[in-house]
């Protein structure tokens, strides 16, 4: 490490340069991630629609529901995991973000 280094590494307190906020309730973070999967969606239809390019599609008719499928089959095999606690938020946000768009 330079001496430059060593002076901003003595110096870095992340409580200054970051703010980090945990959600307060399981139901905020459903909220979250149901929003994040429509504004996903949403951005891949906007984007198609500029530049009309295949991949945005395949991304969303091929893509996305393969994925959706391998976590549903998941869930059937491991319902007690703590990956399939949120799968549905995704999906409907995904039908979400299809429909704004």
């Amino acid at each position: 490490m330079g001496i430059d280094q060593c002076s901003i590494a003595q110096n870095f307190d992340a409580h200054i340069y970051v703010y980090h906020q945990h959600r307060e309730s399981w139901n905020d973070l459903k909220k979250q991630i149901f929003a994040y999967m429509r504004g996903n969606v949403s951005s891949v239809l906007v984007q198609y629609q500029k530049y009309h390019h295949q991949g945005e599609l395949y991304r969303l008719r091929k893509s996305l529901p393969l994925y959706y499928l391998k976590r549903i089959k998941f869930a059937i095999l491991h319902p007690k995991s703590r990956h399939n606690k949120f799968i549905l938020e995704e999906i409907k946000g995904c039908f979400s973000g299809w429909k704004f768009s």
